[in-house]
């Protein structure tokens, strides 16, 4: 495993509304199986956000990240297929919100010293659908 510092944009858009954007910075280790890239990080700056650890597995065309509270309850839970309608759900202020994600583009790029996986998306929650962007950094 090799310890990594990932940086998580996104972008949320709703029709008629500002865009929503957001960027947080992690702290874990990343290894690399056959073709799936695995991380597990959690908040670079706990002060400012609830105590949860993640796991991220991506393989080509699928991304599934999981989020675990302090005790190591599963809370969020979010799949991201290419092409596909995926149910996920994940936590919030309100408490737990379940969305179907429709994924349109997803790629995996290496750099030197760096990767970077950029998705795009359409996500629903109940009759209203917003178009998001994501993008994960991962630096070595």
């Amino acid at each position: 495993m090799k310890d990594v510092t990932l940086e998580i944009s996104s972008v949320h858009e709703i029709k008629g509304i500002e865009p929503a954007k957001t960027f947080n910075t992690y702290i874990g280790q990343v290894e690399q199986k056959s073709d799936k890239l695995i991380c597990r990080y959690e908040p670079m700056h706990k002060e400012l956000m609830e105590d949860n650890r993640m796991l991220l597995e991506y393989k080509p065309g699928k991304l599934q990240v999981l989020t675990y509270d302090s005790n190591g309850s599963l809370v969020g839970h979010l799949k991201f297929a290419l092409g596909e309608r995926t149910d996920s759900f994940y936590p919030s202020p309100v408490g737990r919100l379940e969305v179907e994600i429709l994924t349109r583009t997803m790629e995996l790029s290496s750099f030197d010293g760096y990767d970077l996986l950029e998705l795009e998306y359409k996500i629903g929650l109940a009759d209203v659908e917003q178009a998001a962007k994501l993008r994960m950094k991962f630096s070595y």
